[in-house]
């Protein structure tokens, strides 16, 4: 049951293990796409923080400790010294 004020675009898509959501396979390739954009736009070197937007769509993704893992319906994908936060209006 879906809570009321519940919204699902709110949700983390990465997160420690087995916290989070599972993204349907659309979602994952615009993740990817995001990823991608936002991967090239990094220094080659040290800490960083970058933000990358499509389809209405932002992803903020930096330099971290800690390992994210999102799930899709395929599997998850694991992404070490990688924070994201994906952000929608």
């Amino acid at each position: 049951m879906v809570e009321p004020g519940h919204d699902p675009a709110r949700e983390p898509v990465g997160q420690a293990a087995d916290e989070g959501r599972v993204l349907a396979p659309g979602e994952f390739t615009l993740l990817l796409e995001l990823l991608d954009r936002g991967l090239h736009q990094r220094p080659l070197e040290g800490a960083f923080k970058v933000e990358v937007e499509t389809e209405g769509v932002r992803l903020v993704l930096a330099s971290s400790d800690r390992t994210t893992r999102v799930t899709t319906t395929a599997g998850t994908l694991t992404l070490r010294g990688l924070g994201l936060e994906v952000l929608r209006p």
